[in-house]
């Protein structure tokens, strides 16, 4: 189930679908997702999502075929900004850096 999860997650990077809209195509509730997330991964399906996100804005921004505003429009986030902080907070410096 643990690379079920994350080819799920990795497929749908580019959105944001919610726990019952990943459950639902991993044919479990939410809660056993959530409960298979903790065990597995030791975080939320959320919390896991947003590192799989994070994780491919790094791989992007690393080719340095992609600026930091396009990196961000291809995984979904709200904006540039937002995007910055959330990269920040996570890997603890700016993706402007990478």
């Amino acid at each position: 189930m643990r690379d079920q999860i994350i080819s799920l997650m990795e497929r749908h990077r580019k959105g944001n679908p919610s726990v019952a809209e990943l459950a639902k195509e991993l044919v479990v509730s939410p809660r056993h997702l959530a409960g298979r997330c903790k065990v597995l991964f030791g975080v939320s399906p959320a919390r896991l999502f947003l590192r799989v996100k994070l994780q491919h804005a790094l791989d992007l921004l690393r080719s340095r075929k992609y600026r930091v505003s396009e990196v961000s429009d291809e995984l979904g986030f709200a904006n540039p900004y937002h995007f910055s902080r959330v990269f920040c907070r996570h890997f603890g410096s700016p993706p402007s850096r990478v």
